[in-house]
């Protein structure tokens, strides 16, 4: 009784994330709370779009590939082998790639940052989108902890705090201890880490030399939102 609504969702935090239950509490401060749930409805909307997108982009090759898995056996099925056989082998390889992806799916998580960040790097569409979504939570994160009157540096650590990528995380987190130790902007630290790529890091530049940083981010969340 008497809590506020952030520290009653902290009750749940396997529903709520941690970000969104700061975003609130910076929110009720800052008396923009009702603008935060706008925010936060409309990131989760976001967030489904591109669950859906990056599943349907899936399905065709998930299709191709138990099609082809069905097919290659016909030949040596037709030249006199059993049932049992074709079976055995159109079925074999479809249950070692299930087990690797499933595999994949729960270990990766579970794996050391940089070691995640290894194998992530070797796999050439699967790093691009996971270093796009990084990308994309930043710009969204960032955008609404500012709106909900955040300060640049403490929102930069909150979203370093949430990124997939060691190397991106290490880097937000040295960029905002090296802004608030000599009073520079945050971009300066950023680029000499050089782990931004140039569009996004001009108009980071632009926003802080305007003061809408939010809203140049803002801008920046909706182009990758569409690039994911």
């Amino acid at each position: 009784l008497g809590a506020t609504l952030a520290q009653a969702l902290d009750s749940a935090p396997e529903i709520f994330p941690l970000t969104h239950r700061r975003l609130l509490a910076a929110a009720e401060k800052s008396g923009r709370v009702e603008t935060a749930l706008q925010q936060l409805g409309a990131l989760a909307e976001d967030v489904a779009r591109m669950r859906s997108k990056v599943l349907g982009g899936l399905a065709l090759p998930a299709m191709i590939f138990h099609f082809a898995a069905f097919i290659a056996p016909i030949p040596a099925f037709f030249r006199g082998g059993s049932l049992t056989s074709y079976l055995v082998s159109a079925l074999g390889p479809i249950a070692v790639g299930w087990t690797v992806i499933l595999g994949g799916a729960h270990l990766l998580p579970k794996l050391s940052g940089r070691m995640g960040d290894g194998i992530i790097s070797r796999l050439p569409w699967f790093s691009q989108l996971w270093r796009e979504l990084d990308l994309w939570w930043l710009a969204s994160g960032m955008h609404l902890l500012l709106n909900a009157g955040v300060g640049t540096i403490a929102a930069l650590r909150e979203c370093a705090g949430q990124c997939r990528s060691v190397a991106l995380a290490t880097a937000l987190r040295e960029a905002a201890d090296v802004a608030e130790m000599r009073g520079q902007p945050v971009s300066l630290g950023i680029e000499a880490a050089g782990v931004l790529p140039p569009d996004m890091l001009a108009q980071w530049k632009v926003g802080e030399r305007t003061g809408s940083l939010d809203r140049a981010l803002a801008r920046v969340a909706g182009d990758y939102g569409q690039r994911v």
